[in-house]
Parts: structure tokens; C-alpha cells; sequence
């Protein structure tokens, strides 16, 4: 049972109030572990500075890793990009070279195993020609292959007559400007869908060049 508050006080009654205070400090100092109570233990002071510190650490931290990940995303970006473009360079050597191993190799590029035959690419159908943006120039269009089909672009042929198309130009798109041609003068033009199978020519289409 604890001590009745009169008793507690009979017992101090000898003491003077520093050594009350002292005793005090020791009986709180023992309980708290602190024995320089009431000033605060030197290791809390450096407890908080090492909490700041992790905490300036923390925010460098998630600082970097936003900036990495912003980088990762724009290297992404490059790296789709460039794909895009070393496929589109690698279509229109294969076209090009028609397939040849011989002619993809001397441009300085890999020559990839024939493709599994798919079936013959279906003849172009579809195809406009309209003056071109610039003198001499014709716009191409026509309908385009489905890439299930196993398409790789187009051959654009183009020449002065639908017997002598001997002038190529190669379009991964289903569409095209074909420059320097005759101005004033009528140029044919017919379509030709590459693939492991390349598709028959199409129906050669007249066109005036301006």
C-alpha cells in the first residue's frame, strides 16, 4: 500500500530543498535512464541530427530515381524510334535488292533467313496518281496490303511508256512522291507489293507530269 502523502513528508522533513531537488533529479534520472535529468541526454540531440540527415538523404534519393526515370522514358522513346527506322531502312534494302542475299550484304546489313512463304501477295489494287507537290513529281496512292498478309512495302515502278518502266523507287507506305520526272511530258506508273511472295505488278496508270 503506498505511503500516505504526511508520512512521505515526515520522512523529507530533515532534508533541505537542494537535496530534496537532488534526490529528485536521481529518483527521475534512474527512471528515464537519464542521469543529467532534467537536461536531456547528449545521444538525443545526435539521434534527431541523424533523423534529419537520413531524411535529406531520403529526398536526394527519390529526387535521383524521378530524374532516372525520366531518362529511362526518353531513351525509350529513342529507342522505338530508332527501331522504326532501322526497319524502314532494312525494307527498302530488301526492296532494292528484290531479295537478293548478295546485294542486302554489300549495303552493309545482316541478311536475315528467308521468311516462311505465306502465300503470293495479292496484285495492288486502287491506284491513283495526281501531280506531285514540286515540278517533275507525281503523287502515288492505292490500296494498301494487309501486313497479315506478309507485305514488306512497294516497288513504285514509273518510265515514259507501260513497256519501258525501268525508274524504281521503294515505299514502305501505300503511297509516295516519285520525283524527277519529264515535266510536261506523260510518265506510267504501275504498283508491285513485296513480300516473300512478292504480288504481280498492277495495271499501269497514266499520269501527266507537271
Amino acid at each position: 500500500m503506498a505511503e500516505q502523502p504526511a508520512k512521505v513528508a515526515m520522512r523529507l522533513n530533515g532534508l533541505n530543498p537542494t537535496d530534496i531537488l537532488s534526490l529528485n533529479s536521481k529518483i527521475v534520472g534512474s527512471m528515464t535512464n537519464n542521469l543529467l535529468f532534467p537536461s536531456p541526454r547528449v545521444e538525443l540531440k545526435d539521434l534527431d541530427d541523424r533523423g534529419k540527415a537520413y531524411a535529406e538523404e531520403e529526398t536526394l534519393i527519390s529526387q535521383e530515381e524521378a530524374k532516372l526515370k525520366a531518362r529511362r522514358t526518353a531513351n525509350k522513346g529513342k529507342l522505338d524510334e530508332l527501331k522504326k527506322l532501322m526497319g524502314a531502312q532494312g525494307n527498302y534494302v530488301d526492296g532494292i535488292a528484290e531479295g537478293n542475299r548478295a546485294t542486302i550484304e554489300s549495303a552493309g546489313m545482316p541478311a536475315s533467313a528467308e521468311p516462311t512463304p505465306v502465300g503470293k501477295l495479292p496484285t495492288i489494287t486502287g491506284l491513283r496518281l495526281s501531280p506531285g507537290g514540286v515540278k517533275g513529281s507525281i503523287q502515288a496512292k492505292w490500296d494498301a496490303v494487309a501486313q497479315k498478309s506478309g507485305g514488306k512495302g512497294y516497288m513504285v515502278y514509273s518510265g515514259p511508256s507501260p513497256d519501258n518502266m525501268t525508274n524504281k523507287e521503294y515505299s514502305p507506305t501505300n503511297s509516295c512522291t516519285i520525283p524527277n520526272l519529264p515535266s510536261g511530258q506523260e510518265s506510267w506508273i504501275r504498283v508491285q507489293a513485296l513480300g516473300a511472295d512478292s504480288g504481280d505488278c498492277c495495271k499501269a496508270v497514266s499520269q501527266m507530269v507537271p
